[in-house]
């Protein structure tokens, strides 16, 4: 009897971890989407910077939480918009 009970309580923690995981990563998705959006438009190189340091930190949340799908799509957003203002060859 205790040990089912000790199953149901591991049960609910789990759903309770599986459900804030879900909110979290749609979060971090409404973000990601929101950046894909700024991406798209003229920005200043400061505004590039800040963008791009976002954009880093979901990507250290991605790997955290194993979504390499999301994980790639932020390095890809990151690659494509150093590549269309070409600056490479600026300095922070």
């Amino acid at each position: 009897m205790t040990s089912e009970l000790e199953e149901k309580e591991k049960s609910d923690i789990n759903k309770a971890e599986v459900i804030v995981l879900n909110s979290t990563l749609s979060a971090l998705k409404k973000k990601l989407y929101e950046q894909q959006v700024k991406a798209k438009g003229l920005y200043t190189f400061e505004e590039y910077k800040d963008m791009r340091n976002v954009l880093q930190t979901l990507r250290m949340k991605f790997a955290a939480y194993e979504e390499w799908d999301l994980y790639q799509h932020a390095t890809d957003l990151m690659v494509s918009m150093l590549l269309k203002n070409n600056w490479n060859s600026r300095v922070d």
